[in-house]
């Protein structure tokens, strides 16, 4: 017997719990097992299993109409964007404006924090080491601000400002009002090669996922279509390849160089759909994968904020290797 809401509806503690096993123990059986049970109680949930076995729970009859299966591989662009992943503060969810206007504070500075990180882990190794790399990326996201619409292409359009060029890369008139090219000179080009790596990542399979999807122009963003969520739904990435974490980072191949942010973003994406419920409404989220996850700032605010916030009649399976 295992009540999902025990412990937090009647003893108000976490709704945290550790799934521990070697591999092979039954850990994703597990897991698959109490969110089968809950979706047919008609509990949202959300599950976020990379490698993508538990995507067979949506095929089932009895949940096949009620459930989606997230393909983050197949997604369309922009899904995986640090500041749209980050949930919104429903005044709902508060006893006060005072905890509301904290926890939106807390959001946007979790929206830039995430932003920085995510970016310095697009990078190679050797751009992310280079002195100018941070500043330049903290300079960028701080004025670009923090809110949901953000997105890296004004942060690149920052960079290539930094750079003396346009959004489009061309050169821009030193008398244009608009011409804001450093003094440095190093910390300029430096902008320019943040901007133009940024730019290619958008144009791979992997990378647009961090990228809204622009206009023909390519100045704005485009509309997104609506989304209605589901009781059930599993996120996968197909193709994940994360990298052996005693290899340095020097030698990851860009695959393994785009995985991990991408199950970083993954989690913070399935998150959203939770924290877009009332508070008293019960809702089940499900992270395999954790121990990379621990290995990254990111991944460890997260399991704070989400094991904090599950004393609010939340519930967390979370899944250790």
């Amino acid at each position: 017997m295992f009540d999902t809401h025990y412990s937090t509806e009647v003893k108000k503690a976490s709704g945290l719990v550790p799934i521990v096993g070697r591999q092979g123990a039954g850990k994703s059986v597990l897991e698959a097992a109490i969110c089968y049970q809950a979706a047919r109680r008609g509990i949202r949930t959300v599950m976020l299993d990379p490698s993508g076995p538990l995507a067979a729970l949506v095929e089932m009859p009895e949940l096949k109409e009620f459930a989606e299966h997230i393909d983050l591989a197949k997604a369309p662009a922009g899904t995986l964007s640090p500041w749209a992943v980050v949930p919104e503060s429903q005044p709902g969810h508060f006893d006060s404006q005072e905890q509301y206007d904290e926890a939106m504070d807390e959001a946007r500075a979790e929206r830039k924090t995430l932003a920085i990180d995510i970016a310095r882990m697009l990078l190679p190794a050797q751009i992310d080491h280079n002195p100018h790399t941070e500043p330049l990326l903290l300079r960028a996201i701080r004025e670009v601000g923090a809110e949901p619409t953000s997105n890296y292409w004004a942060v690149t359009w920052r960079l290539r400002e930094y750079a003396g060029l346009r959004f489009d890369g061309a050169p821009m008139d030193p008398d244009d009002e608009g011409y804001k090219r450093l003094r440095d000179e190093s910390a300029a080009m430096h902008a320019q090669t943040l901007a133009d790596l940024l730019s290619d990542t958008a144009e791979t399979r992997q990378g647009r996922l961090f990228f809204p999807p622009l206009t023909p122009q390519g100045q704005e963003l485009a509309a997104r279509p609506l989304h209605t969520e589901p009781v059930l739904t599993v996120i996968t990435m197909s193709g994940l390849v994360l990298p052996n974490p005693t290899v340095p980072r020097e030698h990851w191949s860009f695959t393994e160089r785009m995985s991990v942010p991408a199950l970083h973003l993954a989690s913070w994406y399935a998150t959203r759909a939770i924290y877009g419920l009332p508070r008293h409404v019960r809702k089940v989220l499900a992270l395999d994968e954790c121990h990379f996850l621990a290995m990254w700032p990111v991944g460890r605010a997260l399991f704070q904020r989400v094991g904090r916030d599950t004393r609010l009649a939340r519930q967390l399976a979370c899944q250790y290797c």
